[in-house]
């Protein structure tokens, strides 16, 4: 999870990058930040966006595989 500003604007700050659990961090099973911006910041929009590197173990089996990213938007 590497979090970015795709369109700079409104103050928009990318979040932390995460480290995947399998490189010794605890990936995305706890909330993280995609991106911020200071109180008081100039109105206006910025665009946010992430990478995700998803790693799983060799011994994973083939198959499909789903999961669930909710967003949530505070201001």
């Amino acid at each position: 999870w590497t979090p970015t500003v795709l369109t700079h604007g409104a103050g928009a700050q990318p979040g932390t990058t995460i480290t995947p659990g399998i490189d010794g961090g605890n990936g995305l099973t706890t909330s993280a930040t995609l991106g911020s911006a200071t109180a008081g910041h100039t109105k206006g929009t910025g665009t946010l966006g992430a990478t995700l590197d998803l790693r799983l173990p060799t011994t994973t089996d083939p198959g499909t595989y789903t999961t669930t990213l909710t967003l949530t938007a505070l201001s």
